[in-house]
């Protein structure tokens, strides 16, 4: 042991090296400011049992007007360099707390939640150690001064209203929200610097009402049944399918093209709708080979495989032109959202810049030079009604 990190309750002033005693002998040099840390640095200390304390001569004292002098006091400690860091664990967490009887705040709220479990066999100090989504800012929330005693859990809301009260009956907030795509979260030791004690380095995409947390070997898995200030369950999910990929992106098209399906999980089934509902088994055409596409169609796909939970649905609109001389085979759809004509409700326009519309069933359709660079916005496409 070569260095000891020391946080007081409040803002002190006067800290001196000298202040610190490890078996008797003083540190050789302190850097912190404030309530800390103070890191001290001490001389090599040997494995077994060592004393700390503080100096008699120290004069460390609040900043009150007058001020207090610090009571100072000694504790020992078991020096042990093989000894594991991981009495605390990150156990469980739901990013997705959705559901009716969810667990709720105290305001009644229904936050996302991180559960920390002690695996040591003793109570131990929460003071100062740290949850952070973020693996560069390791001290982004800190705890108070709690107490977590062997094999106990405990909840912290991932609401981003920070608050972190010491009494224990008192809900914890972190000042951070879960992520519902992939992200990291970890748990971080008191230490300066801070290590990681327990992680989710790469956590996959999260669901509602489905927690994500540790099987009995460790491993991360998602629960279909969350249990927050309990033990974790048995998870028969051995993880999520990946989204399914269309070979073509959503446009406007002139000519019929086939469009292939596939997802990157091996052994998983797509299926897939074009009548707007969610893909889902039973309600849902199961893909075995290419569509043909030669109208307009929404399609929404999703797969599936057995252990796994379903890949998010992703949704594709495909559109047809009436004219086979204007457009070319693919035209992308705009990306501005569309607003009603005030002279002809029925002809649909986009932003000034870009005055080109989609075309709909019987109706006339204007398109813009400076947009697709075909015909002046005043010519009439082939086909289509003179204006009144």
């Amino acid at each position: 042991m070569r260095e000891v990190s020391v946080w007081f309750d409040e803002t002190v002033q006067n800290v001196k090296s000298s202040d610190l005693l490890v078996n008797g002998l003083a540190a050789t040099n302190v850097l912190g400011i404030g309530a800390g840390p103070y890191l001290f640095s001490i001389p090599a200390t040997a494995t077994g049992k060592a004393t700390l304390s503080w100096a008699p001569s120290q004069a460390i004292t609040d900043t009150a007007n007058p001020s207090n002098l610090f009571a100072g006091g000694s504790w020992t400690v078991d020096v042990a360099p093989t000894l594991s860091r991981s009495n605390l664990v990150l156990n469980e967490f739901l990013g997705g707390n959705y559901a009716t009887n969810g667990l709720p705040d105290e305001e009644g709220l229904l936050q996302d939640w991180i559960e920390i479990r002690n695996v040591s066999p003793g109570s131990v100090s929460l003071f100062n150690w740290s949850l952070s989504d973020d693996p560069k800012d390791p001290g982004k929330w800190t705890f108070p001064s709690r107490l977590l005693e062997a094999e106990q859990y405990l909840i912290v809301f991932a609401s981003g209203i920070d608050r972190r009260p010491s009494d224990p009956k008192k809900p914890l907030h972190t000042n951070f929200r879960l992520t519902r795509t992939a992200g990291y979260l970890g748990l971080f030791s008191p230490d300066s610097p801070r290590l990681e004690v327990s992680a989710a380095p790469n956590y996959p995409a999260q669901r509602n009402q489905l927690s994500y947390g540790r099987v009995a070997s460790g491993e991360w898995r998602y629960f279909s049944v969350p249990t927050p200030r309990a033990a974790n369950g048995l998870s028969d999910v051995q993880g999520a399918v990946e989204p399914v990929h269309f070979s073509e992106e959503r446009g406007v098209f002139r000519d019929p093209f086939r469009l292939h399906l596939s997802s990157p999980t091996i052994g998983s089934t797509i299926l897939f709708t074009t009548n707007g509902n969610d893909p889902q088994p039973g309600r849902a055409t199961e893909y075995t080979g290419p569509i043909d596409v030669r109208t307009n169609i929404l399609l929404r796909a999703a797969a599936y495989k057995a252990g796994h939970l379903p890949s998010v649905t992703r949704t594709r609109i495909y559109l047809y032109t009436a004219t086979t001389d204007v457009f070319s085979r693919r035209r992308p759809l705009p990306s501005r959202p569309l607003r009603t004509s005030k002279r002809d409700p029925s002809r649909s326009q986009i932003s000034p810049v870009h005055k080109a519309a989609i075309p709909l069933p019987n109706r006339s359709c204007q398109l813009s030079h400076r947009r697709w660079g075909l015909v002046p916005r005043h010519a009439r496409l082939p086909g289509a009604p003179s204006p009144s």
